[in-house]
């Protein structure tokens, strides 16, 4: 009987502290509105987004008036957005692997305003910082280097599908581009 009600208040104490735990810790989803953000773009007066770090992906109806946060797969920084209309768009960041402190490229991608982003697994296994698409098919990204792909450029014509990386040139990686057409740009 002595033992039974050792056991139950043991029960009741370790319930207690897990119940207080659970309060205490906190919510992540109550950090994303403080992320901060690293780009922003507008498709006209009205619509436009903004990306960050933990995966937020921000959009906009009203001309930057009021925010909501759309549902991002991801939940590491991301750096570029760019839409081509107020339909189809897409995002790049990177995520770092623990404890190798390697980088891969993230890439999503979204045909419906982003009420759903998906995430383009591609070969490019280098961190991106930017891209540039002229249309559904041809783009461009760019970001960090390594031993596989020393330029950090890539290009698809297949809407990122698949992805050709740059031959010339090594660098440790890039921070800014812009491209004037599916065949030249410049990085720095």
């Amino acid at each position: 009987c002595r033992c039974a009600r050792l056991w139950a208040a043991l029960v009741v104490c370790c319930l207690s502290f897990v119940s207080r735990a659970a309060a205490i810790e906190p919510n992540l989803n109550s950090f994303l509105p403080d992320a901060e953000l690293a780009s922003v773009q507008f498709v006209n007066a009205d619509r436009g987004w903004a990306v960050g770090d933990r995966g937020v992906i921000w959009h906009t109806r009203d001309g930057g008036r009021s925010w909501k946060l759309q549902a991002s797969p991801v939940s590491c920084r991301l750096e570029m957005v760019q839409f081509l209309d107020d339909a189809n768009g897409w995002v790049v960041g990177s995520i770092t692997q623990p404890h190798s402190h390697l980088t891969r490229a993230v890439l999503l991608k979204t045909k419906n305003a982003g009420q759903q982003w998906t995430e383009v697994r591609s070969d490019t296994r280098t961190g991106l910082r930017g891209l540039t698409f002229f249309d559904a098919k041809n783009g461009w990204v760019w970001g960090d280097s390594s031993g596989l792909y020393p330029s950090g450029v890539f290009r698809t014509n297949d809407g990122g599908q698949s992805w050709t990386p740059i031959s010339k040139g090594t660098t440790t990686g890039w921070v800014t581009g812009d491209f004037r057409d599916h065949r030249s740009g410049a990085v720095a």
